[in-house]
């Protein structure tokens, strides 16, 4: 037990607020997670997970879980403490301990770490929720879906269908391959050298793509901006925004593009810097492999083709 710690208890007996019984408990109970964490107990393993899928549901924790392509089991490497493991027929459910509402508890959180690291198998289907706790996903090639009211959510190294949601928090996804639907009330998205397909949108925010392939894809924002830098882009494109810009640059790309916006302007730089005004006419051939559809009702939109 640390000296700061020891220093508290005396504080807390000597000003009335603990009695001596309830000293020597936390002394006790402080010396037993020394002594835990020392000796790193805190390792919970998970045996028999074949054909089960992992849910994680947590308060105001923090979580971390890493993929491994040589685990056969869960194990909880951290935190083990803070949550209690359930496993069903079908599923696995980690989820937050029911807190006591007794000093004990209390002043115990004050030293305890509200970050839990878990680690499964790479192909592991997996569900991740939290209230306000920020979410890290690394190293899997499974089905995933991460939500979070509060917290910030990073996706990274990841391969298999994803669904990620929260209501006010930053989402990063970065080197992912699959089918996303990812959504956030408030708060910035980012992608970095991914390459995916479906729907990505944000309420209050701006969602910023950077050295990504982009298919089939729909990218909406009530009240940000759009931006997409050394990207490329295969079949359909649609960026929406009611009132932001959208920036769009594209490497080796061509294609037919259409804009519209309600009171701003939006241009097409091709490859041989040739500026084409979209909200007067389109641009290429309806039947190219590439569509791309820009609409603004307040905001600016500008697409660049690079021949790079």
């Amino acid at each position: 037990m640390n000296q700061e710690m020891m220093d508290k208890l005396e504080e807390l007996f000597q000003s009335g607020k603990i009695t001596k019984e309830q000293k020597d408990l936390l002394e006790k109970a402080l010396e037993q997670k020394d002594c835990q964490e020392s000796q790193n107990l805190e390792i919970t393993t998970v045996l028999g997970i074949e054909k089960k899928e992992l849910q994680i549901k947590l308060l105001d924790e923090d979580i971390e879980v890493q993929g491994d392509n040589k685990a056969t089991q869960v194990a909880i490497i951290k935190g083990s403490e803070m949550v209690e493991v359930i496993k069903t027929e079908n599923k696995i459910l980690i989820q937050s301990k029911k807190e006591n509402a007794n000093f004990l508890g209390n002043f115990l959180k004050i030293s305890e770490s509200k970050k839990i690291n878990v680690i499964i198998p790479e192909n592991m289907q997996t569900s991740v929720k939290t209230v306000s706790g920020d979410i890290e996903v690394e190293n899997l090639q499974s089905e995933i879906a991460i939500k979070s009211v509060s917290g910030d959510i990073s996706l990274i190294s990841h391969q298999g269908p994803i669904m990620i949601s929260n209501i006010s928090g930053d989402i990063e996804i970065k080197k992912v391959t699959g089918k996303a639907d990812i959504t956030s009330k408030s708060g910035d998205i980012q992608v970095n050298r991914s390459d995916v397909k479906g729907i990505i949108k944000t309420y209050s925010g701006d969602i910023q793509i950077d050295k990504s392939a982009l298919e089939n894809i729909e990218i909406s924002v009530f009240s940000g901006d759009i931006t997409i830098e050394d990207s490329t882009g295969n079949q359909q494109l649609l960026c929406k925004t009611f009132s932001g810009d959208v920036q769009i640059s594209l490497t080796n790309a061509t294609g037919y593009v259409k804009g519209f916006s309600a009171s701003g302007e939006i241009e097409l730089i091709t490859a041989d810097n040739s500026h084409i005004d979209l909200s007067s006419q389109d641009y290429g051939d309806s039947n190219d492999p590439l569509q791309i559809l820009i609409k603004t009702t307040s905001g600016d939109g500008k697409i660049r083709f690079n021949n790079e």
